[in-house]
Order: C-alpha cells, then sequence, then structure tokens
C-alpha cells in the first residue's frame, strides 16, 4: 500500500519541483449547488497560510463535493498540487470524482485523497482510532530510512477521507486531520 502511494506522491512532487502545474482534469461539476469558492473559503478564515486559492479553485470547478481542506498546517508546509480524477471503476452506485491534494515541505508532507463514501474502507493492520469524532483507522509503518509513515482513514458527511504522509510526528498528524472541515 505504501508504495504505491509514495510512487503517486512523488510524481506529484517531482512535477510540483520542476515548476510544472500538477495536473487537474474532469468534467464541470454538474450540481445545481456550487461550493464556496476557496478566495470566500479563505476570506473567512476557513484556509490557513500555506493553501494558494488557485490550486483550490481549479479543483473545486471539476469535484462534484465541498472539497475539505486542513484548517491548519504545520509551518512551512504548503499544498503543492492538486489533481481530480475519476473514482475508481468497480464502485456500487453513484460515479464521482477523486480528489488528491499534496502538501510538503521539504522532505515532510502528506496527501489528501477524497471520494465519495461507497462502504467501509478497510486499511491492513490499522488500529481504530477517533478523528472528529468518529471512527477511522489507522496504520503505521516506518520506510527504509526509518522515517514514520502513518495514514489514517475516516468518513465526513459522507466523503471518504484518506490521509497519509510521512517525516510529521504522530501529533502533528492527528492534528492536521483533525483540522480537516
Amino acid at each position: 500500500m505504501a508504495s504505491r502511494k509514495l510512487v503517486a506522491f512523488l510524481t506529484l512532487f517531482v512535477l510540483t519541483s520542476c515548476g510544472q502545474a500538477a495536473p487537474v482534469s474532469g468534467d464541470s461539476p454538474t450540481s445545481a449547488s456550487l461550493p464556496p469558492t476557496a478566495s470566500e473559503r479563505q476570506a473567512n478564515g476557513a484556509l490557513p497560510e500555506g493553501i494558494d486559492p488557485a490550486i483550490l479553485e481549479d479543483a473545486q470547478a471539476q469535484a462534484d463535493f465541498t472539497i475539505a481542506v486542513p484548517r491548519y498546517l504545520p509551518p512551512g508546509i504548503e499544498i503543492r498540487g492538486a489533481t481530480v480524477l475519476e473514482a475508481p471503476a468497480g464502485l456500487p452506485g453513484k460515479h464521482s470524482k477523486e480528489v488528491i491534494l499534496v502538501f510538503q515541505s521539504g522532505v515532510e508532507g502528506f496527501q489528501l485523497t477524497e471520494r465519495m463514501a461507497y462502504g467501509r474502507i478497510v486499511v491492513d493492520d490499522a488500529s481504530i482510532v477517533t478523528i472528529q469524532g468518529v471512527m477511522g483507522q489507522l496504520h503505521e509503518e516506518t520506510d527504509q530510512n526509518g522515517r514514520l509513515m502513518l495514514t489514517i482513514v475516516w468518513e465526513r458527511n459522507g466523503i471518504s477521507i484518506e490521509m497519509w504522509g510521512f517525516g510529521l510526528t504522530r501529533d502533528e498528524f492527528f492534528r492536521i486531520a483533525e483540522s480537516v472541515a
């Protein structure tokens, strides 16, 4: 599980580090009510320093649900890119978009993947944790360089959120997860 995520993260990291825009793809939302824009969210204090409203605006225009973002970011960590994809095939019910947000600073960072919840996601070797008052799953491992790699999966308002990262302390990681709104 970690190697697939690390490849996805590194691919987006390389694109953003080289000055290339992160890919944002998909069709326009079909929802009749549009979610608040990133600029509106920033104006009302819902976006912390480190989140570029333009990156979020582009992704939100393609998503078919309101993208949740952390209200807290550790110093130096900022959004590096956003990708909007079709949700994986084979899921029951309504198909929707999958939004991937990458946050990074140096050798620490995390990724948020959001999609409509289709049922409980099971994480291998996970322990049960509480995030935002709901049950979630936490998977911890150490990479070949001894860095802690964490994954938390939970649901919020019908949206499945998967957050994984490395180089952050467990406390910092949980503080970010608790702030996602």
